[in-house]
């Protein structure tokens, strides 16, 4: 009954350790659906390559900050990171349906929401 118990209890622990670690990988790609650059039809994503681009940008008083969404206060500066993803697409409309898989396939780039946050005083 022990020996039966102990496997029990190791088959959960590497289930959690498992299934937590698939689940939250899986869990960073989403697929988005991007209009084609030629026709315009609107195609699911296939694939993506994370954190392709990174912008700094500031905002200075009486402009909108994009991290805390507040106007800035005179006397601060507010500044903040943008990553972008690349998403990968393959047309499936009938305009493109004449060109080979490779001539299909297009890309858009999607920002995540700013990361990195900072404020600065100014005298």
């Amino acid at each position: 009954m022990k020996l039966f118990k102990k496997v029990i209890s190791c088959m959960f622990v590497f289930m959690l350790v498992f299934g937590m670690t698939i689940t939250s990988y899986a869990s960073s790609y989403s697929q988005k659906r991007g209009a084609c650059t030629r026709c315009g039809t609107y195609n699911y994503s296939y694939g993506w390559n994370p954190s392709t681009g990174n912008r700094s940008d500031g905002k200075g008083p009486g402009n909108r900050c994009e991290y805390c969404k507040i106007i800035v206060p005179k006397g601060e500066w507010h500044y903040y990171t943008t990553v972008s993803d690349l998403y990968y697409f393959n047309c499936k409309g009938s305009e493109c349906s004449h060109l080979s898989f490779p001539d299909r396939v297009y890309v858009l780039l999607y920002e995540n929401p700013p990361i990195n946050h900072s404020i600065e005083s100014v005298y």
